[in-house]
């Protein structure tokens, strides 16, 4: 909507008519090249490893999922991350940090709980969602760009308030979440390594680029990472693990 309020300002018709031509084409992108953005965003490279992408090709067949592709990042490089568009290929992001961070065991039960959220659609809603909220807030990330210092920045991020306050109702208790948690609580292999994954990820303090792609990437993981900044504290990160732990991996 506000690029067609744009179009306005620089012509009535005309400009409205652009607008609308523009919003339509994010749309599109959105919807069929969703993920591209966000590997865009993380600026992740695909992974060559062929043990480990053999693996996921292994544990992608026995949830049914074909054409999983892996990446990974040197920029978010202290969690696990996974996108999809709607029309788009499911992917998975794994930062380089946690091949020295976690235990062999460790990172394949938290891929194969990743591969579960892709399953349930949770990925292709998740990374939806939060593109257009990248998008209708792009103009408020694009003043902030302008500013240098933090007190100027800190004035202007009272506008994220609402829009991470209603990232947390959505995604913070997501039901599919504490599902997941219950199938992995439920499986002699990967139920140990699942609780010391999360317990290690949420302990780490977060690694990203700026606070765009922060945006962007918040809760496209299973667990958030441990972070420092004033409002992300004041709105909540997510479920923290002593509750996950006593809700469903008790």
């Amino acid at each position: 909507m506000h690029w067609v309020l744009v179009g306005y300002f620089f012509s009535a018709y005309r400009g409205i008519i652009v607008g609308l031509i523009l919003s339509l084409m994010i749309l599109m992108m959105i919807f069929y090249f969703g993920e591209k953005i966000i590997l865009a965003t993380t600026k992740a490279s695909y992974e060559k490893n062929d043990e480990l992408v053999q693996l996921i090709k292994n544990l992608s067949y026995k949830l049914d999922l074909m054409n999983v592709k892996v990446y990974t990042t040197h920029v978010f490089a202290n969690n696990l991350y996974y996108c999809q568009s709607l029309y788009g290929t499911p992917s998975i992001i794994i930062g380089k940090n946690l091949f020295q961070k976690l235990t062999d065991k460790e990172l394949e039960a938290g891929l194969w709980a990743t591969l579960k959220y892709i399953r349930s659609n949770e990925s292709i809603y998740r990374t939806i969602f939060n593109l257009l909220l990248m998008n209708f807030y792009f103009p408020i990330f694009m003043i902030l760009s302008l500013f240098k210092r933090e007190h100027q920045k800190a004035f202007f991020e009272v506008f994220y308030l609402p829009v991470y306050y209603l990232k947390a109702i959505l995604f913070r208790n997501s039901s599919a979440t504490f599902k997941i948690d219950r199938e992995m609580a439920q499986s002699n292999e990967y139920f140990q390594p699942y609780k010391s994954f999360l317990y290690k990820i949420s302990k780490t303090q977060h690694k990203g680029a700026s606070d765009f792609s922060d945006f962007i990437m918040q809760y496209m993981n299973i667990i958030e990472n441990k972070d420092n900044k004033i409002l992300k504290n004041i709105i909540g990160q997510g479920i923290s693990i002593e509750a996950r732990i006593a809700k469903s991996l008790g």
